[in-house]
C-alpha cells in the first residue's frame, strides 16, 4: 500500500538548493516548450477541415497533456520518486474516472456529434421526445430552446446513441401534408382537393413545384403526402392561410401546438382576439399540447398527444418552424450568432472583410432594445440587400436595425405589431407600461366604422415608445405604420397626441386612434390618469379596504362582470357618492375604459383616489374567455 506521509517526509529530507534551482530551470524550459508546441498545434489544426469547436477541444487535451508532463519533469528535478508520483496520479485518475463516468460519456458523445455533424447551431431538431432550436453545442450537452420558450439540455451520451430528427432545410421551409383517405375514395379526387388547397394559399412557392404523391397502402386507407415550399418570412402567414383554405374546403381543422398562444409577436392578452376569431370560424385550438407521433387508424391517422387522448384526422400539416440555413457561412469560417445566423455589422459585412450577407440568415440589432435578434421579414431583407449593394459599389450605407413591423390576415380580422411587446420588453429589462384602448376605425356617426383594440407599450419615466399591437377589422395597417414610423423617429409616447394625421369621416375620427393613445399616455405623465391592469385582478383588495366599482348600465353589468364589483352607473355616480367610503381607493371599470375614466375624474373632484381599468370589461372578457372582438360600439364605449 502506498504510504503518502512517508513519501512526503523522505521528499522534504532530500530537498536541497541545487534541486530547487534544477526544478526552476526545468519548469522554465518546459513552459517555453509548452508555448512553442501549443503554437505549432494551433497552426496544424487550423490547416485541417475540423470545426472550430473540435479544434478547440483537441487543443485543450494537448494543453492538459503538456502541462501534466511539465509537472512530472519538474517534480523529478526536485528528487521526487517518479514511481510513487505515477502511482499517486494513477490512483487519483481512477477515482476521477469512476466519479465522472457520465461526464466522460457525454464528452465522447460530444466529440461524435461535432465530428459527424448531425445538426448545427440554429437547426430545429427532435430527439427522445424533446424538440427545439439548437442554441449551443458543448462537450456535455447541446442547449435547445423549445417552441414554447423553455430551455432543454440533452446529454450527449444519450443523444449520440439515439435517433435525431433534423427539421432544418434551406432558407425556404418545406411544408409536408400527410393524410389518409378511404380505399373507396378516388385517387384523383383526393389529389385534386389537395392541389386546390395549395393553389388557394398565398406564398406557396412555385419552384420547387408543389407535388401530391400516393405514398403507401395502409391497413385501413391510402396514404397521401403533399409537399410544398414557403419562404421563411412567410411561414406563419402561410400556416394560417392553409388553415383557412382547408376550412373553406369543408374540412374540420384543429391547430395543435406546444406554445399556449398563437402568434408570438403579440402579448397573450392581444393574442386572445386572434384565438377568438380562429375559433369563430370553426377551427379548434389545442394549445399547450405536445405531438409525440402519428399512427394509422381507420380511414385516417391518429395524432398522438403527450398525456392525452389522440386526435383523429384525415390530413396532417406539419409546420415545425424555421431557422437560418447558414451551412455555407459556417464552412467558410464566418462568425455565427443567434440560432446559427450570420453576424454582420451595420454595413451588412460579415466577419470576413468584403463578404456581405442579408435577409433571413443574418443577425441584426433590434432597433428598440439594442439586443441581437433574428427577424425574418421581407421588408428588412430588401433594405439590407440595397445597403449591401451600395457598400459593394463603394458607398457607405448603414442598416439601423429591425423593429419587427408585421401584419397578418386571420379570416376577417387584421392583426399587426411593431417594436417589442410588453412581454419581451420586460424580458429585456425595460420598465414597460401600456395603455389599451378600443377606438372606432371611422368617425362614430359615419356608417361602417368598426372597432379595433390597440395596445401601446412605452417606458416608464422616459415615456419612450417601445411597441404597439393592434387587432381589428379595418384601418389596422394604417395605424401600425404610423406607430412604426413614430418608433423609428424616436418619438415619445406622449408626442403621439401631437401628430397631424389625415382626417375625413369615412377614414378616421378628428382625434385619430393614434392621437387617442397619445392623450392617454399624456394623462398618465401628468398624473391625471392612474391605471390598473388585467394582471392586477387577482390581487385586488376584496377585504373592504378599497371600493371595486363598475360604472356600466345595470343591463351590461347583468350580462357579465368581475366578481366583487359594485354597480353604480356613471350617470348616477354624483348622486350616489355617499355609497362610497371616503379615504379608500376606488378601482373603476366600464366596458371600454371611457366611462370609467369619466368616473375617475368625478371621483377625483370629490377627493377620492381612483384607478381606471385599462381596456375595459370588453378587454377583460375577451382575454379571459377568448371572446371575439366586437365589430361596433357606441360613442360611450357600449357594445352595439
Amino acid at each position: 500500500m502506498f504510504d503518502l506521509n512517508g513519501a512526503l517526509e523522505r521528499f522534504a529530507g532530500k530537498l536541497a538548493l541545487e534541486n530547487i534551482l534544477a526544478a526552476a530551470v526545468t519548469l522554465l524550459v518546459c513552459m517555453v516548450a509548452v508555448r512553442l508546441l501549443l503554437k505549432l498545434a494551433r497552426r496544424l489544426l487550423c490547416r485541417t477541415k475540423l470545426e472550430e469547436r473540435i479544434r478547440r477541444y483537441i487543443l485543450m487535451l494537448v494543453k492538459l497533456v503538456l502541462y501534466t508532463l511539465t509537472v512530472v519533469f519538474t517534480a523529478g528535478s526536485l528528487g521526487v520518486n517518479m514511481t510513487s508520483l505515477v502511482a499517486l496520479l494513477s490512483v487519483g485518475s481512477l477515482g476521477v474516472t469512476l466519479a465522472a463516468e457520465d461526464v466522460l460519456g457525454n464528452v465522447a458523445g460530444g466529440l461524435v456529434i461535432l465530428s459527424s455533424h448531425p445538426f448545427a447551431i440554429g437547426d430545429f431538431i427532435e430527439s427522445g421526445g424533446v424538440s427545439g432550436t439548437v442554441e449551443e453545442i458543448s462537450l456535455n450537452h447541446p442547449r435547445l430552446i423549445t417552441p414554447d420558450g423553455l430551455t432543454a439540455l440533452l446529454p450527449n451520451k444519450e443523444l449520440a446513441a439515439s435517433k435525431v430528427t433534423n427539421y432544418t432545410t434551406l432558407g425556404r421551409r418545406r411544408i409536408v401534408w400527410k393524410m389518409s383517405a378511404a380505399y373507396d375514395a378516388p385517387t384523383e379526387t383526393v389529389k385534386t382537393a389537395c392541389y386546390r388547397a395549395v393553389e388557394a394559399t398565398e406564398h406557396i412557392l412555385p419552384d420547387p413545384a408543389p407535388a401530391v404523391y400516393l405514398t403507401a397502402f395502409g391497413e385501413s386507407g391510402i396514404d397521401f403526402t403533399v409537399y410544398c415550399w414557403a419562404l421563411a418570412e412567410d411561414f406563419w402567414t402561410t400556416q394560417f392561410a392553409l388553415a383557412e383554405n382547408l376550412r373553406e374546403l369543408g374540412l374540420e381543422v384543429t391547430i395543435v401546438q406546444r406554445p399556449r398562444q398563437l402568434m408570438n409577436p403579440f402579448d397573450p392578452d392581444m393574442a386572445a382576439f386572434i384565438h377568438g376569431e380562429v375559433r369563430r370560424h370553426g377551427i379548434k385550438l389545442a394549445l399547450g399540447r405536445t405531438v409525440e407521433g402519428f399512427a394509422p387508424h381507420g380511414s385516417g391517422v391518429d395524432v398522438l398527444l403527450k398525456d392525452e387522448a389522440p386526435l383523429h384526422a384525415g390530413l396532417v400539416v406539419l409546420a415545425i418552424g424555421v431557422t437560418p440555413d447558414t451551412a455555407l457561412a459556417r464552412d467558410a469560417g464566418l462568425e455565427l450568432g443567434l440560432k446559427g445566423s450570420i453576424v454582420v455589422n451595420d454595413r451588412m459585412e460579415t466577419s470576413a472583410p468584403g463578404i456581405y450577407a442579408v435577409g433571413d440568415a443574418v443577425q441584426v440589432k433590434h432597433s428598440v432594445t439594442g439586443e441581437d435578434a433574428v427577424i425574418s421579414l421581407a421588408g428588412p431583407a430588401n433594405k439590407q440587400g440595397r445597403i449591401a449593394a451600395d457598400n459593394i459599389c463603394g458607398g457607405d450605407s448603414r442598416y439601423l436595425g429591425s423593429q419587427g413591423s408585421s401584419v397578418i390576415k386571420v379570416f376577417g380580422l387584421t392583426a399587426a405589431a411593431t417594436g417589442v411587446n410588453e412581454t419581451n420588453a420586460k424580458k429585456a429589462g425595460l420598465a414597460a407600461d401600456k395603455v389599451v384602448l378600443s377606438p372606432m376605425s371611422r368617425a362614430g356617426y359615419y356608417p361602417g366604422g368598426r372597432v379595433m383594440t390597440m395596445k401601446v407599450v412605452f417606458e416608464k419615466e422616459t415615456y419612450r415608445l417601445l411597441g404597439a399591437q393592434i387587432v381589428g377589422y379595418e384601418g389596422v395597417d394604417k395605424r401600425i405604420d404610423v406607430l412604426a414610423t413614430a418608433i423609428r423617429a424616436g418619438l415619445k409616447a406622449t408626442q403621439l397626441k401631437d401628430l397631424d394625421l389625415a382626417y375625413a369621416p369615412p377614414y378616421s375620427s378628428a382625434k385619430d386612434p393614434v392621437n387617442m393613445a397619445g392623450f392617454m399616455v399624456d394623462n398618465i405623465a401628468g398624473g391625471v390618469l392612474r391605471q390598473w391592469h388585467l394582471e392586477d385582478v387577482p390581487a385586488l383588495p376584496r377585504d373592504g379596504s378599497a371600493a371595486l366599482l363598475d360604472v356600466r348600465t345595470p343591463q351590461e353589468f347583468g350580462r357579465g362582470h368581475v366578481e366583487g364589483f359594485q354597480n353604480i352607473p356613471v350617470d348616477e355616480l354624483r348622486e350616489r357618492l355617499g355609497e362610497l367610503e371616503p379615504g379608500r381607493p376606488v378601482y373603476v371599470m366600464c366596458q371600454s375604459g371611457l366611462r370609467s375614466y369619466i368616473a375617475c375624474r368625478i371621483l377625483a373632484g370629490h377627493g377620492f383616489t381612483a384607478y381606471n381599468f385599462s381596456g375595459g370589461y370588453r378587454f377583460y372578457d375577451a382575454v379571459t374567455h377568448d371572446r371575439c372582438l366586437i365589430e361596433r360600439a357606441a360613442a360611450c364605449g357600449m357594445d352595439q
